[in-house]
């Protein structure tokens, strides 16, 4: 159970609360593309091509981007650690817009851990990136920024 389902049927959140925050959390991580081409790892037309291609397959960018040889795995790894820089827990959101005071969400939390057994992120491995299975680190030599 994730907390923001646990905080619902704990009856501390409203479903508008909830969903107001999970919005704000996304349109706060800038999107993979335009990390990629900030950092100059990827141009523009080699985004565009990747979006077209994307709408005809389950891979997400780093993945094709990976896969036609515009971005090396460490590359993609570069981006998605940025983006996960960029991520403000849920539990954080619902205080920063008045939903919850920290003090509920301290208790909030120390319930659900104990009921979850998940340890708290600050006790979970930073090194661990939200990575899909199906990017593997290839074996050719590294490529460099366009």
């Amino acid at each position: 159970m994730l907390l923001g389902q646990y905080l619902l049927k704990a009856g501390a959140l409203t479903p508008e609360d909830l969903l107001g925050a999970l919005d704000e959390q996304r349109l706060r991580v800038e999107q993979f593309g335009r990390i990629a081409i900030r950092n100059g790892y990827l141009s523009a037309s080699r985004l565009l091509q990747l979006l077209d291609d994307q709408v005809l397959t389950t891979q997400r960018v780093g993945e094709l981007a990976i896969g036609r040889g515009y971005m090396t795995y460490s590359l993609v790894l570069e981006v998605l650690r940025e983006q996960k820089s960029q991520h403000r827990p849920i539990g954080a959101l619902l205080v920063e817009r008045g939903a919850l005071n920290p003090f509920q969400l301290k208790k909030h939390l120390s319930d659900y851990f104990a009921l979850t057994s998940e340890p708290p992120a600050t006790e979970r491995s930073s090194s661990t990136l939200p990575i899909h299975p199906s990017i593997r680190e290839p074996s050719e030599p590294a490529m460099r920024k366009i």
